[in-house]
């Protein structure tokens, strides 16, 4: 005849098992040297504005100097304005105002081009 309240296998007491104890806790340290390796092809994040970074052609931690170049995103604003109806030469005014271009940044040690950041 079945057991009808049969909820398992018994429960393992903690005590009443015969299981190894568990290893010692150890706090030595054994002493290691830790080498620092430069990252040689770290991401530039470049902005509108001169950034800080580390120059992959000099090695040197600088502010980038930026140069504003006409682009894309210069004629988009360009010939939205056109749209909208300004005239008389107000639909130029883009071509005038640095944050409407794109920046391309420059090292100022080395002259190396770093990147450019489109406004598109």
């Amino acid at each position: 005849m079945e057991n009808k309240f049969d909820n398992g296998p018994t429960p393992v007491i903690a005590g009443s098992t015969n299981l190894p104890p568990p290893p010692p806790y150890q706090t030595q340290v054994p002493n290691t040297t830790v080498i620092v390796q430069p990252v040689l092809n770290q991401a530039l994040f470049l902005g509108k504005n001169p950034s800080h970074v580390v120059c992959p052609q000099c090695k040197a931690q600088v502010v980038t100097r930026v140069n504003y170049k006409t682009g894309g995103g210069t004629w988009l604003i360009c010939l939205g304005l056109c749209l909208i109806g300004c005239t008389l030469g107000c639909q130029f005014i883009p071509f005038c105002v640095d944050s409407c271009k794109d920046s391309e940044h420059y090292c100022p040690n080395c002259n190396t081009y770093l990147g450019r950041k489109s406004i598109l």
